[in-house]
């Protein structure tokens, strides 16, 4: 059982790990691909201390993971936070949560900046092999660029074609709604103070995510005077190819309440023993409302362990109803929400903890009608 002291502590801790999941939605035909346009945009960042770069390519990440009508769980503060993570595997610097960068943001946006751009002079590199670097310790270490793939670097030293009209043609790539891939990218254009990164996409319009404008795109302009076109001042960019989600909604879902359960002893907490082999491989919450039977949210939890690997462990409950569960002792964010009318609903795919969970215990307040597993 958590404590709301401890929830109030977790709920500013800085996201772990995402995936992009093929989200299964009750009133969807089975198959349908889920695009993304320049409203797949959810959260706000706005500049302070000079980290256009990391900040673009936080904007890329959330284009990754987000759609219309799935949000991702985690934002430009989270992608800070675990950049220093990264650039402590390469010198030391200070560490710094999301809590910490959110209360003192101009201060902590400088000390990354600082980071960045030091590090990045000492080697004669461009910002952006830093956000390569970034992006491939990304890679290895989180979900978060599942569906993201870099497709080509250029600087202004390998420039060998019109930038304006190469990013073009590559970001019009996605022709109708059932193509696999989006595609988009991040400039790096000159100005009189330096230069600045920004986010650029197309949906049947180009469009520009700048982290000095508060609101989420600005069509084709971004800050300093600048308008995507021929006459751009351009000096490097990255290609993105993106993934879509595939919604499949062939499988059943099966409500808790109706699943055959052989119950044993209780065990301590509120916890009550499940002695049948109940196997999940995902997961969905109903958290419109407390899912306690007694209309609160306590005692609402339950636990989940490998059969094949007994270490592997995994609680979940509406305390997570931001994404979060517990796996291996650790918080971590890989729950997705989805946009169910007038409902609030979580989906988990855990068959990418382990392939052979069961459910092992369940707390006494659980309301089983409002979960769901396959």
């Amino acid at each position: 059982m958590i404590t709301d002291l401890e929830m109030d502590k977790f709920s500013d801790m800085h996201l772990k790990t995402i995936w992009m999941i093929a989200l299964m939605l009750l009133s969807m035909d089975a198959y349908a691909v889920a695009n993304r346009d320049r409203n797949s945009f959810h959260h706000r960042h706005y500049n302070l201390g000079g980290v256009c770069l990391l900040s673009s390519y936080g904007f890329m990440l959330e284009y990754s993971n987000s759609t219309n009508s799935v949000i991702s769980p985690f934002d430009n503060y989270d992608v800070m936070s675990k950049y220093l993570k990264f650039h402590n595997t390469l010198e030391s610097v200070e560490q710094l949560s999301k809590s910490d960068i959110i209360h003192n943001t101009l201060q902590s946006e400088r000390i990354i900046s600082k980071a960045i751009n030091n590090y990045c002079i000492a080697r004669k590199w461009s910002g952006y092999k830093q956000i390569q670097n970034y992006h491939d310790w990304l890679t290895k270490n989180s979900n978060w660029t599942n569906n993201l793939e870099i497709v080509e670097y250029v600087n202004s030293n390998n420039v060998s074609c019109d930038i304006s009209a190469r990013l073009a043609s590559f970001l019009k790539q996605n022709p109708n709604k059932d193509a696999q891939y989006d595609y988009a990218a991040l400039i790096c254009y000159q100005t009189g103070s330096g230069p600045h990164s920004v986010f650029i996409g197309y949906d049947n319009d180009f469009f520009i995510r700048d982290v000095n404008f508060h609101n989420y795109f600005t069509g084709e302009k971004a800050s300093f005077d600048f308008i995507f076109g021929k006459d751009n001042r351009i000096s490097e960019y990255l290609l993105f190819k993106v993934k879509r989600v595939i919604y499949n909604n062939q499988s059943k879902w099966n409500r808790l309440s109706e699943v055959s359960i052989i119950w044993g002893n209780q065990i301590g907490n509120g916890y009550k023993a499940v002695t049948n082999k109940i196997p999940v491989k995902h997961i969905r919450l109903d958290v419109t409302r407390p899912i306690g039977v007694d209309g609160t949210k306590y005692y609402t939890e339950i636990t989940l362990k490998s059969i094949s690997n007994p270490a592997i462990s995994v609680i979940i409950g509406n305390y997570h109803n931001d994404g979060n569960l517990i796996i291996n002792d650790k918080w971590e964010k890989i729950g997705m929400r989805c946009a169910e009318k007038n409902r609030v609903i979580f989906e988990y795919d855990l068959s990418q903890i382990a392939t052979d969970l069961i459910i092992t215990a369940i707390q006494n307040n659980t309301d089983q009608n409002k979960i769901y597993i396959q």
